[in-house]
């Protein structure tokens, strides 16, 4: 029998482009502007393939990480 541990990360992620934030775009793109970063936001599928990493067992030797997907934005 295989013995299942627990694992934990956390997921930290910046700006998303959908919906929500549409109507504060130039406000984000100007915020983002000249910091060095990449300067878009993300998308929802790129999200969601670092939480179907996390989640999958190709993470399986990945313990409490947090997994920043931010474009640099926290290193600003």
């Amino acid at each position: 029998m295989r013995l299942r541990s627990i694992r934990t990360e956390a997921s930290i992620f910046s700006l998303i482009g959908t919906t929500m934030n549409a109507p504060n775009e130039f406000g984000s793109k100007r915020a983002m502007a000249g910091i060095g970063t990449n300067p878009r936001s993300g998308e929802s599928e790129e999200i969601a393939r670092v939480a179907l990493f996390l989640a999958s067992e190709d993470s399986a030797f990945v313990n409490g990480a947090v997994v920043t997907a931010d474009a640099g934005w926290t290193a600003y």
